[in-house]
């Protein structure tokens, strides 16, 4: 392992070091930040160089305090979304290969070895953008267990931002994370990489915990309601996202039946509206989780039920757009 003052501060003499920057967005994380550093510095394998990079958006409680007590720097950039402190931390980077890891993901012993395979040849140019869709703690709620954990699949479409890799020369090239979205930056970052002819890579090996999944139904709510914004960002967002589409659908199909509940007495209509909310539910749980039991696909679709509900919301902050806010995560 690299010993800690070269992760902490920048880079040794040794020009034949490969060198990684880890850059950490951070808001109100006293409680996970020491732990996602700790668990970075076990997981820099010997023979390369390494630095962390805490860019905090403005924290009112102690995160900038713990980092500063590891003698890591912190970086302050108060305004803007996450993508911006993303694009803020690079900007300040020396690295080869640039590593996201959100301040609640902690990288395993398993994503070192791997790391350590793949890293000459992401240096050396190779056209790729990786990471992998973040992995459940050991001991899942049922929400983690049944929504988040199928997900680790490795065939995702594209690399969630929270755990994201990708040398520093290919960032620079296509143009960094766009900071005008407050949410979805990792989905629109692939696509654009796609689009410069990088492959999109999601590497079950490179193995990382996230301590930050929802652990109840109100938490599951609100951060399906963030991320909608997303796709609510402007008209052609909206009507290019498959999501915000079925989700427009969703609830037209909710005024319906409140329409007909209220003004009409066509119990068949009603039923009828009623059996195409949970046909929609039904059909997009199984599509998405195909090889679950009956029990994941039942829990799944009431899920899912909330999940459109609170997409279903999101989508009216295209009426409403107002400047980012900081978001806990």
């Amino acid at each position: 392992m690299a010993e800690p003052i070269n992760a902490y501060n920048l880079y040794d003499s040794d020009m034949n070091k490969l060198k990684i920057s880890f850059i950490i967005p951070a808001y109100n994380e006293e409680a996970r930040i020491k732990t996602t550093i700790e668990e970075i510095l076990k997981s820099i394998p010997e023979g390369f160089d390494a630095e962390i990079i805490v860019v905090d958006h403005g924290s009112q409680d102690k995160t900038r305090e713990i980092v500063s007590e590891m003698s890591v720097p912190v970086m302050l950039h108060p305004g803007g979304t996450i993508a911006s402190l993303r694009n803020f931390g690079v900007k300040h980077a020396v690295g080869d290969i640039l590593v996201f890891v959100d301040a609640d993901v902690l990288l395993t012993e398993s994503w070192m070895h791997r790391f350590q395979e793949i890293a000459p040849s992401l240096a050396s140019g190779k056209q790729i953008l990786t990471g992998s869709w973040v992995s459940v703690p050991v001991n899942p709620n049922w929400i983690e267990k049944n929504w988040f954990k199928p997900l680790q699949k490795g065939s995702n479409t594209h690399i969630n931002s929270g755990h994201m890799i990708i040398s520093k020369k290919l960032f620079d090239k296509i143009g960094g994370f766009n900071e005008e979205l407050e949410t979805g930056e990792d989905f629109e970052i692939s696509m654009r990489a796609k689009s410069f002819g990088l492959d999109i890579v999601d590497d079950v090996q490179l193995v990382a915990v996230h301590e930050g999944y929802p652990q109840n139904i109100k938490e599951f709510f609100l951060r399906e309601l963030w991320h909608g914004k997303g796709d609510a960002y402007t008209l052609y967002s909206l009507v290019t996202s498959k999501v915000a589409v079925v989700s427009l659908f969703f609830l037209c199909l909710h005024l319906m039946f409140l329409h007909t509940f209220l003004f009409s007495e066509k119990i068949i209509l009603q039923a009828f509206i009623a059996a195409a909310i949970f046909l929609i539910v039904m059909l997009v749980t199984i599509a998405k989780y195909r090889c679950a039991t009956l029990k994941e696909i039942i829990c799944n679709m009431f899920l899912y039920y909330i999940y459109f509900w609170a997409r279903s919301f999101s989508l009216m902050t295209l009426f409403s757009r107002k400047k980012p806010v900081k978001r806990e995560r």
